[in-house]
């Protein structure tokens, strides 16, 4: 298996650097998702939700209770995962929808937009209740992510060499 370094996202990015690091990440990765909290009935959840699920629906791949995602593990409650194929299409229906990492908040929409590898190993995580978001990607994803990303954004790794994972 490549190792594997992890790079911090800085969290004031413009729109249009989000709407590149997106784009960026989603060609490296096989499926994104979002999670919401399960306790709420479907009709409850607030509309900007309801409406970004139903655009995304034929790119859903999968809906799940879970009790951990990249960089959180509840305390035993269990919220739904939603996964969706990690293409431009869909990509767009999200960059459409948000302007930050940080509108991934539960109070309008999913929290934590996540992006994965076809075997479920985390490629961008982000954590709307600690304003983190990082990179976990091997020196070949580095390079097509950095090609496509603004030259703006200055990616900071967290260790100095590559983690064998």
């Amino acid at each position: 298996m490549t190792g594997r370094a992890r790079f911090w996202i800085p969290s004031a990015l413009s729109p249009a650097e989000y709407h590149s690091l997106l784009f960026a990440v989603a060609a490296v990765s096989s499926t994104f998702g979002m999670v919401q909290r399960s306790s709420r009935a479907w009709d409850t959840y607030p509309e900007s939700t309801i409406e970004l699920l139903n655009r995304l629906e034929p790119y859903l791949v999968d809906i799940s209770e879970v009790t951990e995602w990249p960089g959180t593990k509840t305390c035993g409650s269990a919220v739904s995962r939603f996964l969706f194929k990690s293409v431009e299409q869909a990509i767009s229906i999200v960059a459409q929808a948000t302007d930050s990492l940080w509108d991934w908040a539960n109070t309008r929409l999913p929290d934590d937009l996540h992006f994965l590898r076809m075997n479920g190993s985390v490629v961008m995580g982000s954590t709307w209740c600690t304003l983190d978001a990082w990179l976990d990607i091997d020196r070949e994803e580095e390079i097509h992510i950095r090609q496509k990303l603004m030259k703006t954004i200055s990616l900071v790794r967290a260790v100095d060499d590559y983690d064998e994972a």
